[in-house]
C-alpha cells in the first residue's frame, strides 16, 4: 500500500519523506525489518516471505511524515497491515483414536462425534468428513455439520450375534478444500448385546401317545432350547402355559422334562374325558423386556378297559301292586360303556348271585333277569321279571343290582360292575277309611 502526507509549505519546507519508526515489527532471527517503506513515494512493501497469518494476523507499523526544511517537521500514524489466510494448513483430529459402545436395539441414528480442526480460516478451514474402508460403509455413514464436526450414525441395524458384527474399527478422513490437506482417525465400535432373542426350541411341536391313567410323575416328553443372546440375557426358565394343573416341567440346564400329575379331577389322563390335549410349553428368558419362545406338545390319549358298562339310559319302572306281574316284563333295558368299541359291546347282564354281598335274598325272590344277547343289535338286553304281587303299604322301593360285564364278558380284559335298577310299587286305591284321632292342646289366657 501507500501512504502520502501533505505539507503546505514551499519548497524543501513542503517537501515529504516517509520512513518507518521505531517499534517496527521485525524478523526475530535476523533482526531485519519485515516491512519497507519508499523515502520518496510512501510505497510500503514485505520484506520477508516468513508471514504466517496462523501465528500473527496483523502487525501494526508507525510510519513517519517529515519535511525536508532546516528544522524538519515530522508526524506520525500507524499503518495496520492485515495478513490475509492462504490454504496452507492441514486439518488435525483432535483424537486419533475414539472408542464406543454400540447397542445392537439401536436400528438407527447417531452413535459418535468426531471433531478435526484447521487453523485456516473461512471457506480454508471447512472440513468434510468421510469414512474410508468401504465395508463399513455397510452399516455405517458420516454427517458433517455446520460446527465442522463430524457425527458417525448407523443406518443398517448390527447384529450382536453374528460374530463378524461385534467389532468395527473405521477410518475415518478429515479434509479441507485442498485434497491433499487431511488427517485420518480410527473409530473403534463395540457392539454389546441386546435382548433381541428369543429363546428357541430345537423342535417346537411334538406328537406323543400315552395310555390313559399312566401314573402321577410320568415323563411325558422332553425339550431343549437355546437363545443366541449374551448372559443374562440368554438365560431362561421353563413354564407349562396351559394345563398347568395337570402337566409340570423340570428343568436341567437348557433341557426340560414334562411330567404328568394328578389334575383337578384327580386324574392324571383320562380318555373319556378328554381324549387329546394340546400343552404349550414355554422358555421365558431374563432379559429386560423379557423374550419368550414356545413349544408345544400334542398329546393322544389311547383306552384302556377302565369304564364299566351302564344303563343306556336312566330307568324308572313302575310295578303296580296287587297285580299279577307275571305277563309283562318289568322293564327292559340295554346299557351303555364310556370307553371305544374295542372295549365296548356286546354285554353281559346277570343278577348277582346270593354269594356275592350285593344279593339280597328278599330281592331275588322278587324278581328275575333274563338275558338276551342278540337285543340291542347284538349289544345285548336284560329283561326284568316279577315274580309275585307286591304291596305299596309294605314298601314302596326295590333296588336291584344288576351285574354288567363288557367285551362278552368272558375277555380277561372285560371290566365288570354293578348297576342298581330302581323299581316303584304304583299305588292303587284298595284300602279302607277309618277313623282317627289327634289330640290337640288348647291355652286359655285370661
Amino acid at each position: 500500500m501507500t501512504v502520502r502526507a501533505n505539507d503546505v509549505d514551499y519548497g524543501r519546507n513542503g517537501t515529504v519523506h516517509y520512513m518507518i519508526g521505531d517499534n517496527r515489527p521485525v524478523d526475530p532471527e535476523t533482526s531485519m525489518s519485515l516491512f519497507l517503506i519508499d523515502r520518496e513515494t510512501g510505497l510500503i512493501t514485505s520484506n520477508t516471505n516468513k508471514l504466517d497469518r496462523e501465528t500473527l494476523d496483523r502487525y501494526y507499523l508507525p510510519i513517519v511524515a517529515y519535511d525536508n526544511g532546516v528544522n524538519p517537521q515530522s508526524s506520525t500514524a500507524t499503518v495496520t497491515v492485515v495478513v490475509t489466510d492462504e490454504n496452507d494448513e492441514r486439518p488435525k483430529f483432535l483424537q486419533k483414536i475414539y472408542r464406543v459402545d454400540l447397542s445392537e436395539s439401536q436400528l438407527s441414528g447417531p452413535v459418535v462425534s468426531v471433531v478435526a480442526t484447521d487453523d485456516d480460516v473461512d471457506d480454508n478451514a471447512k472440513l468434510t468428513y468421510s469414512i474410508v474402508t468401504q465395508n463399513d460403509l455397510n452399516f455405517f455413514s458420516i454427517i458433517t455439520l455446520p460446527s465442522n464436526d463430524g457425527v458417525i450414525t448407523v443406518y443398517n441395524p448390527v447384529d450382536y450375534e453374528n460374530r463378524s458384527q461385534r467389532f468395527f474399527n473405521l477410518t475415518v478422513k478429515a479434509r479441507d478444500a485442498n485434497p491433499n490437506h487431511f488427517d485420518i482417525a480410527h473409530v473403534e465400535i463395540t457392539v454389546t448385546d441386546a435382548n433381541d432373542e428369543k429363546p428357541e426350541f430345537l423342535k417346537k411341536v411334538e406328537v406323543i401317545t400315552k395310555d390313559e391313567n399312566i401314573p402321577e410323575n410320568s415323563l411325558l416328553h422332553t425339550f431343549s432350547a437355546h437363545d443366541k443372546d449374551s448372559p443374562p440375557n440368554n438365560e431362561f426358565t421353563f413354564s407349562i402355559a396351559d394345563h398347568a394343573d395337570r402337566f409340570y416341567v423340570e428343568q436341567h440346564g437348557d433341557y426340560c422334562m414334562v411330567k404328568i400329575q394328578n389334575g383337578l379331577d384327580a386324574q392324571t389322563l383320562d380318555r373319556e374325558t378328554s381324549d387329546q390335549y394340546t400343552v404349550k410349553v414355554l422358555a421365558i428368558d431374563k432379559g429386560i423386556p423379557a423374550q419368550t419362545g414356545t413349544a408345544t406338545l400334542y398329546i393322544k390319549v389311547t383306552d384302556l378297559n377302565d369304564e364299566a358298562p351302564t344303563f343306556a339310559k336312566q330307568y324308572r319302572p313302575i310295578v303296580m301292586e296287587d297285580e299279577d306281574p307275571s305277563h309283562e316284563p318289568v322293564i327292559t333295558f340295554s346299557a351303555m360303556d364310556r370307553d371305544t368299541k374295542k372295549y365296548g359291546p356286546p354285554f353281559k347282564f346277570e343278577l348277582p348271585p346270593c354269594k356275592n354281598p350285593t344279593c339280597n335274598e328278599n330281592i331275588n325272590r322278587m324278581f328275575s333277569l333274563e338275558f338276551d344277547p342278540t337285543g340291542d343289535g347284538g349289544n345285548g338286553t336284560g329283561k326284568v321279571m316279577a315274580l309275585g304281587k307286591f304291596f305299596r303299604e309294605e314298601q314302596k322301593f326295590y333296588y336291584l343290582p344288576i351285574i354288567m360285564k363288557d367285551m362278552g364278558g368272558n375277555n380277561r380284559l372285560s371290566m365288570t360292575g354293578t348297576s342298581t335298577l330302581t323299581i316303584e310299587i304304583g299305588d292303587k286305591n284298595n284300602n279302607q277309611h277309618y277313623d282317627g284321632f289327634k289330640e290337640i292342646f288348647v291355652y286359655n289366657y285370661k
